[in-house]
């Protein structure tokens, strides 16, 4: 009976929020364009099985959804803004593309509500289970993320395909250390996983970061089995085929990412704005053939996005060659200002929640759910050390504890953290201009850590002290020493 009622509960909380995501904001289906929505839209009519469609000037995976969903009319952008012009006009029915917008909010309210099912699939407390699901759908049906999705811009998709990532992370991390991975259903989920990984990597640039951090824990894992200190479920030769796996990944984005060319208008960025105010930094370029002629130096007071630069042969010539590598150079001769650069770039990243590309309808959206929204959102980089701070507090009770589950989550989520770093800075660094739409992809994963992690700590210091745990580890001992013999 009691199941019974909580299932109750948690539909009707389910409904109360759909009711909310459909009535509090622009129709799904309504959008509106920016620059790069015709880029994309010129991007899918390149044919798939081409080199081209992996090296145009936008992410694969938003010409693949545009290709995918163009109708035999086309699309027809009538609704546009450009914050920085400012120029803005209400969301709308664009023909064609409220394919688009519809696809981009029917797959964000199905992320969010498959993160507060999992999540609440794996709690054992009844009232954190509620708190959970309350927690994961306002922050996902807030303004600040259900606002995005009519936006024509490769953001919506990204932080979609993360919560959908992230959900199903969540629950093979629990399959995996309740020795759950033979059955069939695992296998079909981290198959499932693999496409939702790829499809997020290649959805922003910036995603591909992540892979270094997985990587990396991987091969700690490989250490440890090698050292028979890690017995777990991945095998020695499961281990190495993954991070060769997501090695080729990270070396086939990184391959086209340099053949399309689309990093080369943040590269100029970063040198008006990085460089040229800086005689000592514009030393260290030269120094590496940075051809910097009168012609390049008269552009030396540009905004940005300057298309001058392009139309210099000798300058695009070496930024073709060696304009990735001599800038990652420059951050390593210049270690204190780019971190100083980094910790600013974190302040900005968070000072802001809400798009810019519209007003918000105020009509719809009404106040309390702004202000949810905002609590919920907060413009702190206090964030970070919020989550640091519930990380260790979940990982000592799941290794004091001895509860596999929870230090499989524990890891999973501390990977996910640093991923979340060092995208972090990646974004800061990689474009002078627009840090708090590039650095979203981190951004809103770190603001959802701080609900995310709570219920887990609640649930898990709730949890009653495993009297078996000396067994086990006993069992783990004798195991330990039977593959020795």
């Amino acid at each position: 009976m009691k199941n019974i009622w909580l299932l109750i509960v948690l539909v009707a909380l389910v409904v109360v929020f759909l009711l909310i995501r459909v009535n509090a904001y622009e129709p799904i289906g309504y959008s509106i364009s920016t620059y790069d929505t015709q880029a994309f839209i010129t991007a899918g009519r390149v044919p798939f099985f081409s080199r081209e469609f992996f090296t145009s000037d936008r992410p694969a995976t938003i010409s693949l959804f545009y290709k995918l969903l163009q109708p035999a009319s086309g699309y027809q952008i009538t609704a546009f803004a450009s914050p920085a012009e400012d120029i803005y006009q209400p969301p709308a029915i664009q023909p064609g593309l409220q394919r688009v917008a519809f696809a981009q909010g029917l797959l964000s309210i199905s992320a969010w509500l498959l993160l507060a099912v999992i999540v609440v699939r794996r709690l054992t407390n009844p009232g954190l289970k509620i708190i959970a699901g309350l927690l994961i759908l306002a922050f996902g049906f807030s303004p600040t993320i259900a606002e995005w999705d009519a936006v024509l811009l490769s953001e919506p998709l990204s932080l979609t395909l993360f919560v959908i990532l992230l959900a199903i992370s969540i629950e093979l991390a629990f399959r995996f250390a309740q020795q759950a991975s033979a059955a069939s259903w695992t296998k079909a989920l981290f198959a499932f996983w693999g496409v939702v990984l790829l499809l997020w990597i290649f959805a922003r640039d910036t995603n591909a970061y992540m892979l270094l951090i997985f990587i990396a824990a991987l091969g700690v894992l490989l250490v440890l089995r090698w050292q028979r200190k890690f017995t777990g479920l991945l095998s020695t030769r499961a281990l190495i085929v993954a991070i060769a796996s997501l090695a080729l990944l990270f070396v086939i984005h990184n391959f086209t990412l340099q053949q399309s060319g689309r990093w080369i208008n943040p590269f100029f960025n970063n040198i008006l704005h990085n460089v040229f105010p800086y005689p000592d930094r514009i030393a260290f370029f030269e120094s590496k053939g940075m051809p910097i002629t009168d012609e390049v130096w008269a552009l030396r007071n540009s905004p940005g996005n300057e298309d001058g630069f392009f139309e210099i042969p000798e300058l695009m010539s070496w930024t073709n060659i060696h304009g990735t590598s001599t800038y990652m150079q420059f951050l390593l001769a210049f270690p204190g200002w780019a971190f100083e650069k980094f910790f600013t770039g974190v302040e900005t990243s968070f000072s802001e929640n809400r798009q810019p590309f519209f007003f918000p309808n105020e009509y719809r959206t009404a106040p309390a759910i702004s202000y949810i929204g905002d609590l919920l959102h907060p413009k702190s980089s206090s964030v970070i050390w919020i989550v640091l701070i519930e990380l260790a507090v979940f990982g000592y009770l799941a290794f004091r504890r001895d509860k596999p589950p929870h230090i499989a989550l524990f890891l999973l989520l501390a990977t996910l953290f640093l991923g979340e770093i060092l995208m972090l800075f990646v974004s800061i660094h990689g474009d002078a201009l627009g840090t708090v739409r590039h650095a979203m992809g981190s951004v809103m994963p770190l603001r959802l850590s701080v609900w995310l992690f709570l219920p887990f700590i609640l649930d898990m210091y709730g949890l009653p002290e495993d009297k078996s745990i000396e067994a086990r580890k006993l069992k783990r001992n004798m195991a330990k020493q039977k593959r020795v013999r």
